[in-house]
């Protein structure tokens, strides 16, 4: 993440999110799409579960899928393509990038924390069960001091 300068008092970064691939998916066959959802607060996050015909198949000539969501207020949300399973894995190739106003905390001189939660679900070959495979949560604050593109693996937690 990159600072942005701006005249008002909430730090302003650029995030350029990258999803490469989804590994140890306990499917052989069907679809994988994940649920992006950027905010301040760590809530507990209700996935809303895309409408089946609002997925799209991801194009297998494509080199990355880049997606628009909703914006409102400080929350993003936004989702993924549904991309095939090929041996208990599946290639996203995903990018989203961003500008983030961090809350700033006045009497403590901080910045305040922005969370990233991602929820992943499987949909059976012929699209007749979404089903939640597992989900992520990570504090965007944690990378703020970073020049340099940072590579980070996570366990998917209720899976």
């Amino acid at each position: 993440m990159f600072l942005l300068i701006t005249g008002n008092k909430k730090p302003q970064f650029k995030l350029q999110l990258v999803i490469n691939d989804l590994a140890n998916i306990p499917q052989i066959s069907g679809y994988c799409y994940i649920e992006l959802l950027i905010r301040n607060t760590q809530l507990a996050h209700k996935p809303h579960h895309a409408k089946k015909s609002k997925l799209v198949d991801a194009d297998d000539d494509a080199e990355t899928e880049k997606n628009s969501g909703s914006v409102t207020g400080s929350t993003i949300k936004t989702a993924t393509s549904k991309h095939k399973i090929h041996n208990f894995k599946c290639n996203f190739n995903y990018n989203l990038s961003c500008n983030l106003k961090f809350p700033y905390k006045k009497s403590e001189n901080l910045v305040g924390n922005k969370y990233l939660s991602m929820t992943v679900f499987y949909l059976s070959s012929d699209n007749s069960d979404i089903t939640p495979i597992g989900k992520t949560d990570v504090n965007l604050t944690e990378y703020l001091n970073f020049k340099d593109p940072v590579t980070s693996k996570y366990l998917l937690k209720d899976s």
